[in-house]
C-alpha cells in the first residue's frame, strides 16, 4: 500500500482512521470487533472510502461475518473444492463427470474472475452463453439439461464458499438465475399387447432372456447388465436381489460397481413363475455353451461356472446376460441389438429405458398397486414412478365408459328407514296413526 500522506484528523477509538495516500487516493483503515488485523477500504475520494467501510460494517452486522481476505479465482476455488470436499463424495464416474463440466464449461468462461468479484450477472451471462453457443464444435448451444448440470456444479461450489466465509452470498443462487426450461422427455413405450407380440417374435434370439427380464421386472439398464447368478434364488424364494450395476465411464470403458443408483435401488424383487422358467432354461443353455468352449462335462453348479469363467475370462464374473465367454454386453450393444430386433419385426423405435417405462405402464394397467411398482423400480417416492406411467387410447376409452355408466345410469330408489325400528318411516307413521 502507498505511503500515508495526510489524515483528516483524529477519530474516536474503535472508529478507525481515514487518511489520504501518496497516490491521491483515500483509505479507511479499521479493525472490526473479533478481528486482529485491520481492513483497508480505498477509493478516489474520502466519502467513497467511508461508504465502503459503512457497507462492510452493515454486512458484518447482518451476516455475522465478513468474507475472509482472499484472491482466489473461480478456477482456483473449483479445484480446491473438488480436491477437498468432493474427493470422498463422488464415485469414479461422478468425479470424471464433474471434472469435465468444470474444465470444459466453467473455467474457460468465468474461471479467471476473482471469487469475491463474481456477481449474479456474470453467472447469468455465462448460462446464456452456454445455451446459445456452448458446444465445443461451435455448432450452437448446449441442451437445457446440460446447462442445468453445469450450473448445478457451480452453485454447489459457491454454496461451500459461503459456508467457508469466502463470500457473503452465493451469486449463483436459484432465485437469482434464469435457467433454460428443460422440456419434459417423451419416452416411447409399448402397450401390453405389443410387448407380448414383440416377445413372441424374438423368443429365439440370444438377447431374449435379457429383454423379457427387463419387461417383466423393470430393471435399469446398468442393473440388468450387472446382475449375477448368485443374485437369483430361482428354486425356493423365486427372487432376485438388485445390488450392482454395469456403468460406462467417460472414457467409454465399462466397469461393474457394487452399488446401485440410489439407496432405494438396493431391493429384492419377486419373479413371475414364467420368468423363472425362462431363466432356468437360459442358465442351462449358458452352461452348454461353456462346455463347448472348455470341454468340461461336469454337471452345472454355480461354483463350477464361476471357476471356468475365471479361467477363460479375465473379468472373472458370473453374469447372467453376457457373451458365451463371460464378457459383459456393453450398454451400446444392448441398445443397438434392440433397435435391430424392433426394426426386423415391424415395431417402432424404443430405447432400453423405454422397456422400463413399458414395465411400469403395463404393471399398473394390469392392476398392480402403484406402491408395489414404485418399490420394484427402486424409487424413493411414488411421484417419481408416475413419470414412467403412460396412458393409451383403449384405457382412456374404458375410463370414459366407466364414468358415463357410473353417473348417468338410472338411480336406485332408496327407502329411508327409522334408526330405532329399522322399518321404513312411512310404515312407522301409519302405525302411529292407527293407534290413535
Amino acid at each position: 500500500m502507498p505511503r500515508k500522506k495526510k489524515s483528516r484528523g483524529r477519530r474516536v477509538n474503535g472508529e478507525g482512521s481515514l487518511y489520504q495516500l501518496s497516490d491521491g487516493r483515500w483509505c479507511y483503515a479499521i479493525t472490526f470487533r473479533g478481528e486482529t488485523k485491520p481492513r483497508y477500504f480505498t477509493a478516489k475520494d474520502a466519502e467513497e472510502a467511508v461508504r465502503k467501510k459503512d457497507e462492510a460494517l452493515a454486512t458484518l452486522t447482518q451476516n455475522g461475518f465478513l468474507p475472509k481476505k482472499n484472491k482466489l479465482t473461480v478456477s482456483e476455488w473449483m479445484d480446491f473444492w473438488m480436491n477437498n470436499y468432493k474427493v470422498s463424495d463422488l464415485e469414479e464416474t461422478g468425479w470424471e463427470s464433474y471434472e469435465n463440466e468444470i474444465e470444459l464449461r466453467i473455467k474457460p468462461h468465468i474461471g479467471s474472475i476473482l471469487l469475491p468479484d463474481l456477481r449474479p450477472l456474470d453467472v447469468q451471462q455465462w448460462v446464456n452463453k452456454l445455451s446459445k453457443s456452448g458446444r465445443r464444435d461451435g455448432k450452437g448451444g448446449l441442451a437445457p439439461k446440460t446447462v442445468a448440470r453445469s450450473y448445478g456444479i457451480l452453485r454447489q461450489a459457491l454454496d461451500k464458499a459461503v459456508e467457508q466465509e469466502l463470500i457473503i452470498s452465493n451469486p449463483a443462487a436459484k432465485k437469482l438465475i434464469n435457467l433454460p426450461k428443460i422440456p419434459k422427455p417423451k419416452i416411447k413405450h409399448m402397450t401390453v399387447d405389443d410387448a407380448a407380440a414383440f416377445l413372441e417374435a424374438i423368443k429365439d434370439d440370444y438377447m431374449y432372456p435379457a429383454i423379457v427380464t427387463d419387461l417383466m421386472i423393470g430393471l435399469r439398464r446398468g442393473e440388468l447388465l450387472g446382475v449375477k447368478w448368485k443374485d437369483f434364488d430361482l428354486n425356493k424364494k423365486g427372487t432376485v436381489i438388485v445390488r450392482r450395476q454395469l456403468i460406462r465411464k467417460t472414457s467409454g470403458e465399462c466397469k461393474l460397481v457394487e452399488r446401485v443408483k440410489t439407496d432405494t435401488g438396493y431391493r429384492e424383487l419377486q419373479l413371475p413363475p414364467e420368468l423363472i422358467a425362462i431363466l432356468k432354461k437360459h442358465k442351462q443353455q449358458q452352461w452348454e455353451q461353456k462346455q463347448k468352449l472348455t470341454g468340461i462335462t461336469e454337471k452345472p453348479t454355480d461354483s463350477k461356472v464361476v471357476a471356468i469363467k475365471s479361467r477363460k475370462d479375465p473379468q472373472g464374473e458370473d453374469l447372467v446376460f453376457c457373451w458365451p465367454d463371460g464378457r459383459w454386453y456393453s450398454p451400446d450393444h444392448l441398445y443397438r441389438h434392440l433397435q435391430r430386433l424392433l426394426k426386423k419385426h415391424g415395431f417402432e423405435k424404443l430405447t432400453v429405458h423405454g422397456l422400463r417405462h413399458t414395465y411400469a405402464t403395463s404393471a399398473v394397467a394390469l392392476g398392480t398397486d402403484l406402491s408395489v411398482v414404485s418399490n420394484n423400480m427402486g424409487h424413493s417416492v411414488i411421484a417419481t414412478t408416475t413419470i414412467y406411467l403412460h396412458s393409451d387410447r383403449e384405457r382412456e376409452k374404458a375410463a370414459a365408459a366407466k364414468m358415463g355408466n357410473a353417473l348417468l345410469k338410472k338411480p336406485k330408489r332408496y327407502t329411508i328407514t327409522n334408526r330405532i325400528t329399522n322399518k321404513p318411516k312411512n310404515m312407522v307413521r301409519k302405525a302411529k296413526e292407527a293407534g290413535r
